[in-house]
């Protein structure tokens, strides 16, 4: 008798203590995904910054395609830094998915006045990726806030994407 109460307040304790790690572990990974998702933003935006100054930048299509780009996902990271308010992340961290690559390839697009398109192409390919990535975080999320900013920034990359906004 005594025997089997103990071993039913090892289940009852290992079970508190697996759905307490979960709930803990799973913050910590939703920080992670939210962080990654802050750190698209931050690349996108910076991308999307360089035709500001570029001067191979011949088309106003790309000039406003790259504005709209930029001051979309800057709201939209600014929605999702609220979120992770209490986790004192730095610049630097969000700034770890700059892409030398992505450089490359513009300032060679530059050099062979094909800048326009290949900004283009680079841009949406950089904002399908993150709109993919939003979809599968809303699907995901913890809060009502949560929701209505990952929904907020769907929306927005929708918009930017040429392409019809539905209900979810």
């Amino acid at each position: 008798q005594r025997i089997f109460t103990v071993v039913i307040g090892a289940v009852i304790l290992i079970i508190v203590a697996m759905v307490f790690m979960s709930l803990i572990g799973g913050g910590s990974d939703r920080t992670a995904s939210l962080l990654d998702l802050a750190q698209d933003q931050t690349e996108i935006i910076r991308v999307a910054d360089l035709a500001k100054s570029e001067r191979s930048v011949r088309q106003t299509t790309t000039q406003n395609f790259a504005a709209n780009t930029s001051i979309s996902l800057t709201t939209s990271k600014l929605e999702v830094m609220e979120i992770l308010k209490g986790q004192k992340i730095k610049q630097a961290q969000l700034s770890l998915k700059k892409s030398t690559k992505t450089d490359t390839l513009l300032a060679s697009a530059a050099a062979n006045n094909q800048y326009d398109e290949v900004f283009m192409t680079t841009l949406t390919s950089k904002l399908e990726a993150y709109q993919t990535k939003v979809k599968t975080l809303f699907g995901s999320a913890k809060s009502t806030k949560e929701q209505q900013v990952l929904k907020n920034a769907f929306e927005s990359v929708t918009i930017l994407l040429g392409k019809p906004v539905t209900a979810n």
